[in-house]
């Protein structure tokens, strides 16, 4: 490849990361293109001298000119010789100066592609462990709920259960007191063993000895009352006069209207 010190001149190169000194690469090419420059000029010369000569030796007398002629030809030819030996050198220098910065360049190149690669296969890695991480604390989190979920419903499951139990036993109390008076009709003296059914209003605590139950206490669990009431109904002996069955129907379940079942919005 043919170079002149104006190629040189104007030769750039990419910057990159690494590498040669961009500064450094510059100067030594300004000092090959001036040099390039010189040998350039003195070759010029050299070949203006030539055909200087020439023509002097063609208007000179052959025999006078003969060996001054082919003397200053033989000196003009090896200085041509040297300067042509020392722009092939500059060429090869620059040629090989070229050579070396793209060969850098191409591995600078090469190393960024291999370290962006490297970086988003991290980056790939990182986020698949932390979408693994994320999905099973969101499954933690979704069992604990559910389980929750089913404690509640058993817990509401067993307190219908309770509530339906403890209506019948009051159903069935109320029941067989009205049948008793269906068949005894008026009581005259309603004997001390009418207290038992009290045993659904009224409790043994043992903590604090007997108290009347008020409306804000609780209902008893039906195993309570069983205790004091062992055959889940009042003594066959303890009945109740009409006003006072009237006063505990209503109790119960409010104004006389029967023993339906509470409506489903005021359970």
């Amino acid at each position: 490849m043919s170079l002149t010190s104006r190629d040189v001149l104007n030769t750039e190169f990419p910057e990159k990361r690494k590498g040669y000194d961009g500064e450094e690469v510059d100067r030594f090419l300004d000092r090959v293109a001036a040099r390039m420059a010189e040998l350039e000029q003195e070759r010029d010369n050299l070949r203006a001298r030539v055909d200087e000569l020439e023509r002097a030796q063609a208007e000179q007398p052959a025999a006078e000119s003969t060996a001054e002629a082919q003397a200053g030809v033989a000196d003009a030819s090896e200085q041509s010789r040297l300067i042509e030996r020392a722009l092939v050198r500059a060429e090869q220098i620059a040629d090989q100066t070229i050579a070396d910065a793209e060969e850098e360049a191409e591995r600078l190149r090469q190393e960024a592609r291999t370290e962006a690669d490297q970086v988003l296969e991290r980056a790939r890695h990182e986020a698949d462990q932390l979408r693994q991480r994320v999905e099973e604390e969101v499954a933690r989190e979704r069992a604990a709920t559910r389980e929750g979920v089913e404690r509640v419903r058993r817990a509401i499951a067993e307190l219908r259960q309770f509530r339906d139990d403890y209506r019948d036993q009051v159903r069935a109390v109320v029941a067989e007191q009205l049948t008793a008076l269906d068949r005894a009709g008026d009581v005259p003296d309603l004997p001390e063993s009418i207290e038992q059914l009290g045993d659904l209003h009224v409790g043994g605590d043992s903590r604090g000895g007997d108290r009347e139950r008020t409306p804000d206490d609780p209902p008893e669990p039906p195993s309570e009352a069983a205790e004091r009431t062992p055959s889940g109904a009042p003594d066959e002996g303890a009945q109740l006069s009409p006003q006072e069955a009237s006063a505990l129907s209503a109790e119960l379940w409010g104004p006389p209207t029967g023993l339906e079942e509470p409506d489903d919005q005021q359970r």
